[in-house]
């Protein structure tokens, strides 16, 4: 394919962002620690509480002959009266807790009582009640549920860092799949060139044999020669499927689109080259540039700040269970005031609302409870603890993999430039030597092997510009994604792409900028 329909980085961290099944669970998990801060909010949501109900209620007793009132029971020795009651009930409350502990609790009732056969009117009692209940020791302040509710809100915090970290887990994972695509295609064009390089070897020795001026026995090594090519190119283009293959898994995509990638090149990889001079010392580089480089990353990678809102999380849970390892005593208050009127209908019943209510009542309750081993709440103490160790060794864990991985990394791009400058110089030097041979072999004064070996050593020379230039371009991303510039491009597939392709050290604070790469960015074409 032509380079206007080449695969670009870009195109393929855009196609990652879009589809890829780990980027599409944590943001579901980011859903979910959502969740978590409404369910924590939950109790000081405001509860409306009604309740209707309505009741016929019989009654027997023994009672005197010639009582006022209902009948007595026909056949009984003793005179039994039968009573009846029609009985409707009304009652609504809201309760409130707020956020010092406090529990509010204001109702309102209404009770209509009927009895049939006394010819009176029903009797309705209305009361109007404020409860106040204050806990003294469990969530005391409301120290119980804002500890919950901090903690699931640094659980947010932990799982929207988590989808940060891992746009930047897949844009470098995509990198890494495209780059090993594109070095296969490279690496096939390699063997491509060198098949047609030794193909126009024989073509010219078939040229010089039926001129009598070489013997029929070169032909038949440089043919031989030729298989070896078709077989290496055969073997490159399997090397280019499987490399498309697993770029396709990355990206998300479905079988049938993986077949249908274009291809890549590495030549169209941004890559500034920034490195130090040729004559440092590269593990002093590394050691200087990757211990200003770790402690930058501490502040800038998402992960480092979701360990760090997990072990504040961890924290506040274990302040929220130790609430119920403490005897629960709780201070109830209230006032109620009641209303007394007769009347049918609801117009009888809401009689005692609209008149003055007599004197309130007031109580005052101490309420207790200790169980007596508290297993429930020494269980969930105890799991909460272990969490929050858990928790700080993965937070020393990781600043301690960081601090040993980024110098490594800078290490890596050190190397990578050096070896990606002599490999360049290797190719250009090997392509000289061949027409050299060839010239020479031409004129008979080098033989085919000559000629040969020259060939080899330049599809090896060839080959390993394409290792160093992958190793290169890897290394760079790999410093940009550990020293925490790459998770700093959001999810902007163009400025992923350009932080995959810029050295990590140009932009952190406190680091000079390496000196500009010497080497080439764009490779010759074979």
């Amino acid at each position: 394919a032509g380079s206007a329909a080449a695969l670009t980085l870009a195109d393929a961290l855009r196609t990652t962002l879009a589809l890829s099944p780990s980027l599409a669970t944590a943001r579901q998990q980011v859903r979910v620690g959502r969740g978590a801060v409404a369910v924590a909010d939950a109790p000081l949501d405001a509860r409306v509480r009604s309740t209707v109900a309505t009741n016929r209620l019989s009654e027997l007793a023994f009672g005197a002959s010639g009582a006022v009132g209902p009948a007595p029971l026909a056949g009984a020795a003793t005179p039994v009266v039968e009573s009846r009651r029609h009985v409707l009930d009304y009652r609504v409350g809201v309760e409130k807790q707020f956020r010092f502990g406090a529990v509010l609790v204001p109702e309102i009732g209404v009770q209509q009582v009927g009895v049939p056969g006394f010819g009176l009117a029903p009797a309705n009692r209305a009361t109007a009640a404020l409860n106040l209940v204050v806990p003294l020791t469990r969530n005391r302040f409301g120290g119980a549920v804002e500890a919950l509710r901090r903690s699931a809100t640094a659980g947010l915090d932990a799982a929207d860092a988590d989808l940060r970290q891992g746009v930047a887990q897949s844009a470098f994972e995509t990198a890494l799949a495209y780059w090993d695509y594109a070095a296969a295609h490279e690496r096939l064009a390699i063997f491509r060139y060198a098949e047609s390089r030794t193909q126009v070897l024989v073509d010219e020795t078939a040229e010089l044999v039926r001129a009598d001026a070489r013997p029929a026995a070169d032909l038949r090594q440089f043919t031989g020669t030729l298989a070896s090519r078709r077989a290496q190119r055969i073997a490159a283009e399997q090397a280019v499927t499987e490399a498309r293959r697993q770029l396709g898994v990355v990206l998300g995509l479905p079988a049938t689109a993986i077949v249908a990638l274009p291809p890549a090149r590495l030549d169209t990889v941004a890559v500034e080259g920034l490195a130090a001079r040729a004559d440092a010392d590269v593990e002093q580089v590394a050691t200087d540039a990757g211990v200003r480089l770790a402690d930058a990353a501490l502040a800038r990678r998402p992960d480092v700040h979701a360990a760090a809102r997990r072990r504040e999380a961890a924290e506040q849970r274990v302040g929220a269970v130790a609430h119920d390892l403490r005897p629960r005593v709780d201070l109830s208050m209230g006032v109620t005031y009641a209303g007394l009127a007769r009347g049918a209908g609801l117009d009888g019943l809401v009689a005692p609302l609209r008149g003055t209510m007599p004197g309130a009542s007031t109580v005052v309750q101490l309420q207790t409870e200790l169980p007596a081993r508290n297993l429930l709440a020494r269980g969930r103490a105890e799991q909460a603890e272990a969490a929050l160790e858990q928790a700080r060794v993965l937070e020393r864990d990781l600043a301690r993999q960081i601090a040993a991985t980024v110098p490594v990394a800078v290490a890596g791009v050190e190397r990578g430039r050096r070896a990606l400058a002599e490999a360049v110089a290797a190719v250009r030097l090997a392509r000289e030597v061949v027409d050299d041979e060839k010239q020479k072999f031409r004129l008979g004064v080098a033989t085919q092997i000559d000629v040969i070996f020259a060939e080899n050593a330049l599809v090896e020379a060839m080959l390993a510009e394409i290792g160093a230039r992958r190793a290169y371009v890897g290394a760079v991303g790999a410093l940009s994604f550990h020293a925490g510039a790459l998770a700093e491009a959001g999810d902007d597939p163009d400025a992923l792409a350009a932080a995959l392709g810029r050295d990590a050290r140009a932009a952190a604070p406190g680091t000079p900028a390496p000196a500009p790469d010497p080497a080439p960015n764009a490779r010759r074409a074979p």
